[in-house]
Order: C-alpha cells, then sequence, then structure tokens
C-alpha cells in the first residue's frame, strides 16, 4: 500500500472510530503481530488457532495507527486509538481491499483462476507469459482465500496492468464472494475435483461453487474453461457470455491433438486458428500441459499472437513442492518433489509421472490426502486399486490414518512391495537402509503430513 487510504477513507467506510486520531498516517495492512505493524491498520482476525484481538495491546506498542475488532471488550485496549469496531473483521478486511482496488489507475484487466487443482501452477504460468507483454501483479505468496485475496490487493503497485487472482474454496460460497470483491475480467476453472469434498458434501456442490467465478465475470468479458472437464463443459452449455474452452475434444477452442514427455517436461501440439503449433513446457506431468493451455489460451484471446509463447516455455521452473523433479544426489537418486499438497486428481497426474521411468525403481512416498471426510476411505482405495493394474510404481511406503486404506487397495489387486509406518522417523530410517542406486522416489501427501520433511532429511543424509 502505497499511502492511498488515509483515515478520512476509514471513517468513509465504517463510521468513526473509538480514540479518534486524525493525525496518523496509514502505511500498510497486518493481519500478524509478529509482522512490523507501525504505521500500519491492524485486523484483530479470530483463527483457528488464535485470536487477534489478544495482540491488541503489543500492536499499538509497536507503532500501529489503528484497529479493527469485532469483539467490544477490546474497544478501551490499553495506547489504543482509531479501533473500529466491526460485525466481522474479515469481511471489513475484503470491504478495505476492494476500495483499494478500485482505486489503482492503470488496471487494465483483472484476471481470476479457481478450480480443484493447478491454480497456482497456471497463475505461474500466465503471469510468465503476460509479464512479456504488460505489466503484471501475481501475489509471490498463495494467498488465495477470503483473508488472502485481500492482502493480496494490498501488495499491487501504482503502475501494474494486470492482475492475476488465485481463488481457493472451503466451502460453498467462497467464490462467490471472492469474485464479488474482485470483479474479474477474465476467468479461468481449470477442473472439478474431490479437493475439500468433506465440506462440500459432493463433487456437484464443489463444482457450483466454483462456477461462481463464471457467473461473476464482468459483461465484455470471458471464461476460459477446460473443456474435458465434464462437469464443466454441462455448465458451459448454458453459458451465455463470452467462452473459449481449452482440451482434447472435437468441440475444444484451443485443441489439444498429441502429447510426448521427457524428463524434464512436456512436449505437445495443439490445433489453433487454423494452424497446428508445437510446444515444450519445461514442467512435468500431464496436467501441466492443460495448465498450459489455459495460459496459451488467454494470450490467445489478449493479443492474437501466440508465437512468443514457444520461446517462454522452455524457461519456466516448477515452483518448490509442486512436480519439482530433484537431480544431482548421490548413486543416481532422483526425486520428484510434490509435498506441496494432495487430493485424488493431483495425486493421480504425480503417480503418472512416475510411472514413466520405467528403467529405475520406482518408489512412491505416499501420505493422507486430507479433507475428503467420509470419501477418505475410497478415495484411498481407488488409488491403490490404479496403482497396482496399471503399474504407476514397483514400490509404496506410506505413513497416515488413510494412506493404510491405499496400501490395502493396492494390496486387493496384486501389487505386493508394500511398506506402512506409524512414525516419521521409521519411514525416514527405512529409506535411508533401503535405497538403491538409480531409484526414483515420489514424495506427496497433504500438507498436515509435512512430508517434505521427511524428504529434506533423507536428501540431507543420502548426500553427507
Amino acid at each position: 500500500m502505497r499511502h492511498m487510504i488515509k483515515i478520512a477513507d476509514l471513517i468513509s467506510l465504517f463510521g468513526t472510530p473509538k480514540n479518534f486520531d486524525p493525525s496518523v498516517s496509514i502505511g500498510g495492512v497486518s493481519i500478524d503481530s509478529r509482522d512490523d505493524v507501525k504505521g500500519k491498520v491492524f485486523f484483530a482476525i479470530r483463527g483457528r488457532k488464535t485470536d487477534g484481538h489478544r495482540y491488541l495491546k503489543d500492536v499499538f506498542k509497536n507503532g500501529a495507527t489503528s484497529a479493527f475488532i469485532d469483539n467490544p471488550q477490546f474497544l478501551d485496549v490499553e495506547g489504543g486509538k482509531n479501533i473500529f469496531l466491526v460485525d466481522d473483521v474479515v469481511l471489513a478486511l475484503g470491504k478495505l481491499g476492494k476500495f483499494y482496488l478500485d482505486k489503482l489507475p492503470n488496471v487494465k484487466k483483472k484476471i481470476a483462476i479457481t478450480g480443484s487443482a493447478g491454480k497456482t501452477t497456471t497463475r505461474y504460468i500466465i503471469s510468465t507469459l503476460l509479464s512479456y507483454k504488460r505489466k503484471v501483479f501475481s501475489s509471490k505468496r498463495n494467498l488465495n482465500t477470503e483473508i488472502g485475496v485481500p492482502l493480496s490487493i494490498f501488495d499491487i503497485p501504482w503502475d501494474a496492468e494486470f492482475l492475476i487472482f488465485e481463488f481457493g474454496a472451503d466451502r460453498p460460497g467462497d467464490i462467490a464472494y471472492l469474485s464479488e470483491l474482485i470483479r474479474p475480467d477474465i476467468g479461468i476453472i481449470t477442473n472439478i475435483g474431490p479437493s475439500h469434498i468433506e465440506r462440500f458434501g459432493s463433487l456437484e456442490e464443489i463444482g457450483n461453487t466454483k462456477w461462481a467465478l463464471a457467473k461473476s465475470v464482468e459483461s465484455g468479458g470471458v471464461l476460459i474453461y477446460n473443456g474435458d472437464d465434464p462437469i464443466l463443459e454441462k455448465k458451459a452449455l448454458s453459458y451465455m457470455g463470452r467462452k473459449i474452452s481449452y482440451g482434447s475434444s472435437n468441440n475444444s477452442d484451443v485443441r489439444l491433438l498429441r502429447w510426448g514427455f521427457s524428463d524434464i517436461g512436456e512436449n505437445f501440439t495443439i490445433f489453433l486458428d487454423g494452424k497446428l503449433l508445437d510446444y515444450s513446457v519445461n514442467l512435468l506431468g500431464h496436467a501441466n500441459i492443460y495448465n498450459t493451455l489455459a495460459g496459451i489460451s488467454l494470450i490467445w484471446y489478449l493479443f492474437g499472437d501466440v508465437e512468443f509463447i514457444k520461446e517462454v516455455l522452455p524457461t519456466l521452473s516448477p515452483p518448490p513442492g509442486r512436480l519439482r523433479l530433484i537431480k544431482g544426489l548421490k548413486n543416481g537418486i532422483l526425486i520428484i518433489d510434490d509435498t506441496y499438497n494432495s487430493n485424488p486428481l493431483s495425486l493421480k497426474n504425480s503417480l503418472s509421472v512416475l510411472s514413466r521411468f520405467k528403467e529405475r525403481r520406482r518408489v512412491a512416498i505416499l501420505g493422507d490426502m486430507l479433507e475428503l471426510g467420509e470419501f477418505s476411505t475410497i478415495y484411498h482405495r481407488e488409488i491403490g486399486k490404479d496403482i497396482a493394474l496399471s503399474h504407476l510404481a514397483d514400490k509404496i511406503l506410506g505413513i497416515g490414518n488413510y494412506t493404510k486404506f491405499l496400501i490395502e487397495g493396492a494390496m486387493d489387486f496384486g501389487f505386493k512391495d508394500v511398506e506402512f509406518f506409524e512414525e516419521r522417523d521409521d519411514l525416514l530410517g527405512f529409506l535411508l537402509n533401503n535405497r538403491q542406486d538409480n531409484d526414483v522416489y515420489l514424495f506427496k501427501a497433504s500438507r498436515g503430513i509435512r512430508l517434505e520433511d521427511i524428504m529434506n532429511k533423507f536428501m540431507e543424509k543420502i548426500n553427507d
């Protein structure tokens, strides 16, 4: 934030605060008392583990100029000034973010991306491609929630022309709220899958939640979507706005014709505007072809010229924890780091990448896919069945309450080389004591499993 919001703006939006001090200037926004809060507005958000109200005394002591609270017991906190009492601090943060966004003078297009998998990588690809043409803002952090999206708004520089946002959904209504906040000119939906299905109850409800982005696209804008996703394809039939589909179906506007792979990325051919176009992208996985197609679709819509994309795609490198191939380890060992998160869609894609390394022993180190609720056992067993029937790995090492069902699913269909661990240290010890030259290891689990800690210790030990 570049001093674009004044205390008078806060009053016009939220009314007169307690202990009003008109002399202050505002230099930013914070929700974390551990940040440098000097000159900033502090939003006292109540989270699952802590309550920002508890730290109000500290933030004012450290120089905060004002604060938003929704607990009236803290109106008279020691040292407090410009304290705004609101019904909901998170909604107040969004309201201020929307106000700030509307003040930015150079914005040409606002782009929003959602989907059950691939959002962050698609955002990264689009940001890289667009940066060759325009001044682009895309958050360096993964800020895609009702709290994160407003925080990303306050990071936007004055001269940004194209803004790229990522929308995540933990519950029904999230995408509709974020869409109203941003009012995108361009909406991109990557796919619909069972991510967070515990909180939605069905794939249909997940689809309805994500589709709210399509409904919010500003008049004169465009919806870009994965035409191979059956839920999106069905919903798009009745969509009356401008739309661009990508995928391998005959009806796709950006049509994928064929594809292949190397150990560092993907090669593919598309049919677009009557032309056959060949591309290579330095990202692993068939899903990353689709993420790239979303980027090509966007560039085609905005500029028509897609030739320069051929030069850019080979320069991409995967973000940490997202199908990153790690080489240079002792004894020719390879590691596929896909530890950022896991759900049925992304795990199937990761295993398909592992399956390619047929000349090596392929070891899948897997932890739980979380937030699947009553569907957890079913989805884990299904993945195990896929590994067995499609020969996606040679060995499975599992940890977590639900991964035992994945292993059982694999064993039910004849897969025998499995190990299950109750303790993290036992998994690490087994890896170290049973590694073989030229092994390839896939590490994949939901964030709550912290599988990256085991992976990093394993790499340290084998390179000692």
